[in-house]
């Protein structure tokens, strides 16, 4: 309880446990700040605190309008003032220990955050899933129609893989993926660039700002960096793996149907590659 003034008359035994003041003598007619800095002192300091701090004095005093602070700890307190409750100006203050309920707030948001971002990536690769390369595809897309700007696509394929999951097992199929995933991502590194995995043995590049001579030197190069591979162990002895990969240009496609053409060009670019006799690089035409 509080008096006109605003300054402590009364406490029960729950509130200077909250606070930690030993007795009802304690709070000394003192205002509620004073309490909360008190309830502060040599505890590390913390925007926590300043923000505390900045709610107290910056708060328009409405009664009934609950407002959260930090304690030391990791520890919270909601409180609500009930103000002009009584005849001599005298309010209550209503404080109770949200830790736990705020605890749990803080890990489902975190526990969210991971989902969401588990949603869009490859639980083998660690690289983006189809379902974020659609998404990204999309808005890429939407940017090229707005403003002409290049943008070129990848799309790889892990040479004979069935061949190597027949031969070696799918547990060794899937370090080859996860070690092709690996280069991917060493390699490219440009700006806005996004590598995915696109479904079993097949991959997808995005290339914002990217023409298709340059594409096709990236592709190159990472060609050049699957064949260098050395993978096997002692049971499987040296494997070498290789990878075509199939390049299209939004360049070339008509604006309204960038999306759906882009992949269908590289698609059919892939396929030239494999058709060749794989360890290639194909650009659409």
């Amino acid at each position: 309880m509080v008096d006109d003034q605003d300054r402590a008359v009364w406490a029960n035994h729950a509130f200077l446990v909250l606070y930690g003041q030993p007795d009802i003598e304690s709070l000394g007619a003192c205002r509620f700040e004073e309490i909360y800095a008190q309830a502060w002192r040599g505890a590390e300091p913390s925007a926590d605190y300043a923000r505390g701090v900045a709610i107290l004095t910056e708060r328009q005093r409405f009664s009934g309008a609950p407002y959260v602070l930090a304690l030391p700890h990791n520890r919270w307190v909601r409180i609500l003032e009930l103000r002009g409750t009584q005849a001599n100006g005298s309010s209550f203050f209503s404080h109770v220990d949200v830790t736990a309920a705020r605890r749990q707030q803080d890990e489902l948001r975190k526990m969210t955050r991971h989902l969401a971002s588990l949603a869009g990536k490859d639980a083998l690769t660690g690289l983006a899933n189809r379902r974020r390369f659609d998404e990204v595809l999309e808005a890429q897309c939407r940017a090229y129609r707005q403003s002409e700007t290049m943008l070129a696509l990848l799309m790889l394929d892990v040479d004979h893989f069935k061949q190597v999951n027949d031969a070696f097992g799918h547990p060794f199929g899937d370090e080859v993926l996860k070690s092709f995933a690996t280069v991917l991502t060493h390699v490219v590194q440009r700006p806005g660039s996004l590598v995915a995995r696109y479904g079993g043995e097949e991959f997808a590049i995005l290339l914002p700002e990217t023409d298709a001579a340059s594409a096709a030197r990236l592709a190159e190069f990472l060609r050049q960096q699957v064949a260098a591979m050395a993978l096997g162990n002692e049971h499987t002895g040296a494997v070498r793996i290789t990878v075509s990969i199939g390049i299209a240009s939004a360049i070339h496609c008509a604006p309204d149907y960038a999306c759906a053409t882009l992949v269908d060009m590289a698609d059919r670019a892939l396929y030239d590659a494999k058709r060749s006799g794989r360890n290639q690089v194909a650009v659409a035409g």
